[in-house]
């Protein structure tokens, strides 16, 4: 289907109009949905005038929270060419493997990355986009705010195939070697934001205020269009301090956050004032492995029960499976806090032998995952996409055997 995303855009800006879409916090800037709706808009109409980004082209993001989130999917969406978002945190040698992998003909970077990044860069001649002031030694990098000036802010109105342009590329975590570089049409996207609606938790209201610690280019992005089509405000921080996340919660009254077990586990530590801090917080999403039943018990006696455990992946861009709120009430058997969760609605879950044949309930094998959100697969990697993508599914790589007595997936 043909879509024109500034013009879903230009709805909600008309819908929820000042009301608080974005917040960056360490560099104090705050948008309404007509303004970031706006800005948004001139970015990409600068982007296609000033730097003759195109159908075809790529353009990567090597940004912290704050300014990525100026070109988050919001801007890709609406744009032509795809853009491309790496882990701000990666190394050097990281970095070059993905700008050389993807081609890319335009970098935006933090201008405190130039001093090792600068030579890269310009050796492969691409135009490069500093996001604050660069150093004026560093010859012949645009500044960001400098390239807005003079642009229009009205719609672009591109028109992109929600399921055959690829928008956006993002790199796998590469446990295993190097980052594989994972596709995504605008239907993908969307599927992520309906998979956060489907599941049973009332999480999603106008008043959501989401703070983003983790890096919005990976996990923590995918609560991103959740929270906007609500007309809930994403507020993002840059740098993993646990005491400053606290006080942001406390200034911002915000209402959802997405850690890591490990991270909540230290809030046990917090006093009686610091947890005090938190008393906003109406839901707390975390991923990436299951919740000790003794912390999650000591969790509950301190902050309620607000817990809703996510299993996603990079290939499978949505909330595959979950363990909501009252799944998390602890009486009797809490076997089901070991696994990784329930198929949400809206997700094919099965598992498989190794002959790609569907195992019996109880029995072990591989899980494959087919909806909206399964990826266009690995660019510049026929092989691998053909290896892991087969009729609509992804194959995970994960094991794990249906439980029948509570439809979970153990991992």
């Amino acid at each position: 289907m043909k879509v024109n995303f500034s013009v879903i855009s230009q709805g909600l800006a008309d819908t929820f109009g000042d009301s608080e879409a974005l917040v960056n916090i360490e560099r104090n800037r705050r948008y309404s949905f007509r303004e970031y709706h706006l800005l948004t808009n001139q970015i990409v109409n600068m982007m296609r005038e000033k730097l003759d980004l195109l159908r075809g082209d790529h353009w990567v993001a090597i940004l912290e929270n704050d300014n990525c989130s100026l070109l988050h999917w919001f801007t890709a969406m609406k744009g032509e060419a795809a853009a491309c978002y790496t882990n701000y945190r990666d190394s050097l040698e990281d970095h070059t493997y993905q700008v050389d992998t993807v081609n890319a003909k335009v970098v935006f970077i933090e201008a405190a990355l130039l001093p090792s990044h600068y030579a890269m860069l310009r050796e492969r001649q691409i135009t490069i986009v500093s996001m604050d002031p660069p150093p004026t030694e560093f010859t012949g990098v645009h500044h960001f705010w400098d390239l807005l000036e003079g642009v229009s802010k009205n719609n672009p109105d591109v028109i992109n195939d929600d399921r055959d342009d690829v928008v956006i590329l993002r790199f796998t975590g590469g446990t295993t070697g190097r980052g594989k570089c994972a596709m995504y049409c605008a239907d993908n996207m969307l599927m992520c934001r309906d998979s956060f609606y489907a599941m049973p938790d009332p999480v999603w209201h106008s008043d959501v205020r989401m703070l983003h610690l983790a890096p919005i280019t990976h996990g923590s992005g995918m609560l991103y269009l959740p929270t906007l089509f609500k007309g809930g405000a994403t507020v993002t921080m840059n740098f993993p301090d646990l005491d400053a996340w606290c006080d942001n919660i406390a200034a911002e009254k915000v209402t959802l956050v997405m850690m890591v077990p490990t991270l909540l586990y230290r809030l046990l530590e917090l006093d009686t004032k610091g947890l005090k801090r938190l008393e906003t917080l109406e839901t707390v999403c975390y991923g990436a492995a299951p919740m000790s039943p003794s912390k999650l018990k000591e969790l509950q006696l301190a902050l309620g029960n607000i817990f809703i455990q996510l299993y996603g992946s990079t290939e499978h861009i949505c909330a595959s499976l979950a363990l909501s709120k009252p799944d998390h009430i602890l009486e009797g058997d809490d076997r089901h806090l070991a696994s990784a969760g329930r198929p949400v609605p809206g997700v094919e879950v099965e598992l498989m032998d190794d002959d790609g044949q569907r195992v019996a309930t109880g029995e072990i094998g591989e899980l494959w995952l087919r909806s909206r959100a399964t990826g266009k697969g690995y660019f510049g990697d026929p092989e691998q996409t053909a290896s892991e993508f087969k009729d609509g599914f992804w194959k995970s790589g994960d094991i794990g055997r249906m439980d029948e007595r509570l439809s979970l997936i153990h991992i």
